[in-house]
């Protein structure tokens, strides 16, 4: 309080700020690196709560899945299916194996498949194309996946795909409009 009385001139002590309405007040420089340190506090803090980003998930073919968070899990077996008809070749996904794991898998084909060869559960069921397809056959829309770094596949029917496929949560990518503006 005594640097803010006119009385005494103080030498090298007394800084001039502007306050929120403009007027001219004077603080002694001690107040006033006393309030930039609270300020350069207030920032510390406020990035030390702020959680760290995500470092990027990366998977190999074949990887069994770490956490759930990295599927996307639907609550019901509509939303499953619709979630899985949105990969798009090469897409990378988890699919549950005969195991029980998710492991990590990319999409190499998608198209309709003869229904009587899914239902009969052939052992050497194999990936057809359309024309080894009889006309007649009644089709159901398939995923054809890569399983591992072996060339092993598994074909999973629109059926299955609410119990067998999950997408990969895309959250956890790093946005790629930031990373390439710097």
């Amino acid at each position: 309080s005594a640097a803010l009385t006119n009385s005494t001139p103080q030498t090298a002590s007394i800084k001039y700020a502007v306050n929120r309405h403009h007027n001219c007040k004077r603080i002694s420089m001690d107040a006033a690196v006393e309030r930039e340190s609270a300020a350069l506090a207030k920032v510390r803090d406020k990035k030390r709560r702020q959680p760290k980003p995500k470092p990027l998930v990366r998977y190999n073919i074949g990887d069994a899945c770490r956490t759930p968070q990295d599927m996307i899990i639907c609550s019901s077996k509509h939303a499953a299916t619709e979630s899985a008809g949105l990969l798009k070749k090469w897409d990378g996904a988890f699919i549950k194996r005969s195991c029980g794991v998710w492991t990590y898998a990319v999409l190499i084909e998608r198209a309709p498949q003869p229904v009587d060869v899914i239902k009969r559960r052939l052992e050497y069921f194999y990936w057809t194309t359309l024309e080894e397809v009889d006309p007649r056959c009644e089709m159901e829309d398939s995923m054809l996946f890569a399983i591992d770094g072996d060339g092993g596949t598994k074909i999973i029917p629109k059926h299955a795909w609410f119990n067998y496929v999950r997408r990969f949560n895309p959250t956890l990518l790093p946005n790629l409009a930031e990373s390439s503006e710097a």
